[in-house]
């Protein structure tokens, strides 16, 4: 079996003395096969999330689904989810399934 995290890579740079994150890093899933005790290579996701709220889950035994939520002025509100249509060690694909 498997198990997937949500993760994005953290980069920093300091430029006069103060530390300043860059978050144009690409968000990604990491795998953990435990039937051969190893992390798989990073697997995309359909969007960069620069902070806003994500969240993972899993949907039946097959599939992932992912919320992408952007919490911005009132009228700008953004709330996407995407399921995964294929997932394996190696690779993911995702369908839309609702955005708002």
């Amino acid at each position: 079996g498997n198990t997937y995290w949500y993760a994005r890579e953290k980069v920093s740079i300091v430029a006069q003395g103060r530390a300043r994150d860059i978050s144009d890093q690409r968000d990604f899933l990491l795998c953990f096969d435990f039937t051969t005790e190893r992390f798989g290579p990073r697997l995309p996701l359909p969007f960069h999330s620069f902070g806003n709220t994500v969240t993972l889950s899993s949907v039946r035994e097959d599939q992932l689904a992912v919320l992408y939520q952007k919490a911005g002025a009132p009228a700008s509100y953004t709330l996407k989810i995407w399921i995964s249509s294929k997932v394996e060690p190696n690779a993911v694909s995702w369908n839309k399934l609702f955005l708002a």
